[in-house]
């Protein structure tokens, strides 16, 4: 999963999410062993953010959040296995990102962090939003424990330089995953969005 190839990563993604449905078929399996496993040590990967094995555990804990699109049902206790894997290493992932963002090693460390959050954002809308999908937010709740901690990174990335485009990303992975944000919510993003496009004047982010 940490190739240089891109192709020889996405086939290894790709089997990871088809060994997932397979050794978690049931609501009986609980996320352990192979997914405990696999989450330790893409979480220990990420507490080094600049290194180059740490893209490769975002996108391999995104995997596991993108494993099963079973249809999800209105209790977690009734949630396919792989769909609780997932929303485990969402609860995972996310409070870590969140603790090194507010407190990074190196000010440089806050991009590489802000974009794996925005991995499991865009992925997260992948798996609610896409037109066939048997799967929705308000089912499952996995990003739900983390409405303010993500709200208050993509704020902070919409008005710092340097974290801007990757906030746009994220907010917009957000904003489209079918109910999850509120008006205000919804408000406060188009408010920063329109006074970038006023003011700023990095091309990239316009």
């Amino acid at each position: 999963m940490y190739s240089s190839d891109a192709g020889i990563e996405a086939a290894s993604l790709s089997a990871l999410e088809a060994l997932l449905r397979t050794i978690y078929p049931s609501e009986t399996a609980p996320p352990a062993g192979l997914a405990e496993t696999i989450i330790n040590q893409s979480l220990e990967a990420l507490k080094e953010p600049e290194k180059n094995n740490a893209p490769g555990s975002a996108k391999a804990l995104a995997a596991m959040i993108r494993a099963n699109r079973k249809p999800a049902l209105n209790s977690y206790s009734k949630l396919t296995c792989a769909a609780k894997t997932g929303a485990y290493a969402l609860s995972r992932a996310l409070p870590q990102l969140f603790r090194q963002f507010d407190q990074p090693t190196l000010p440089s460390h806050r991009e590489p962090i802000l974009n794996y959050i925005v991995t499991f954002l865009v992925v997260a809308r992948s798996v609610y939003a896409a037109p066939d999908t048997k799967r929705n937010q308000a089912a499952e709740r996995s990003l739900e424990p983390f409405r303010n901690g993500l709200m208050d990174v993509l704020r902070e990335g919409l008005r710092t330089n340097g974290l801007k485009v990757p906030a746009i990303k994220g907010s917009v992975a957000l904003a489209e995953i079918p109910g999850f944000l509120g008006k205000q919510e919804v408000e406060d993003i188009v408010h920063s969005m329109d006074d970038m496009l006023i003011n700023e004047k990095d091309p990239e982010v316009r």
